[in-house]
């Protein structure tokens, strides 16, 4: 790959344009990009986390691929004949494409896709055997209103 005479940071051997332009040019694919820049997958990695230009450039290729898939997939969907390719493109789609729906599980997170957080709380004994009579309480009273139905009901029907 030809030298950019952009200035270099400290001991890095290429810009973070020249590694954008390389994941780019590559749709997004680390190892293709580290092979053109001759280094290796970690330094395309170590760019992409140092530089905004270098992830947006991979995000920017990816989204790209995306969209690609989803057009192959109309255009599939409107010829009759071009089934022969629908696993490819499925594939892609439920691999690739799962935060635009496609996918063959649901996946939960919180917001702006972090994980959920889960709080415990440590019940009471006490606290624990209240909750306890409530619910039988509850459950009893469930099975005694069903009872009155059911007793209102034969007198309805056998007056």
């Amino acid at each position: 790959m030809g030298r950019s005479p952009a200035k270099l940071n400290g001991s890095e051997k290429w810009t973070a344009k020249e590694v954008a332009d390389a994941l780019r040019k590559h749709k997004g694919i680390r190892a293709a990009a580290a092979q053109e820049l001759e280094c290796s997958y970690a330094t395309v990695q170590n760019y992409e986390k140092r530089y905004k230009i270098v992830r947006d450039a991979k995000n920017e290729a990816r989204e790209q691929f995306k969209d690609r898939l989803e057009y192959k997939w109309m255009q599939l969907v409107e010829d009759d004949e071009a089934y022969g390719h629908w696993d490819a493109v499925k594939f892609g789609l439920t691999r690739y494409a799962r935060d635009r729906g496609y996918g063959d599980k649901t996946e939960v997170t919180g917001p702006n896709d972090e994980p959920i957080q889960v709080q415990h709380t440590v019940v009471s004994q006490p606290s624990q055997q209240l909750i306890s009579d409530v619910i039988e309480l509850r459950r009893k009273r469930a099975i005694e209103e069903e009872q009155q139905r059911a007793i209102e009901a034969a007198e309805d029907a056998h007056p």
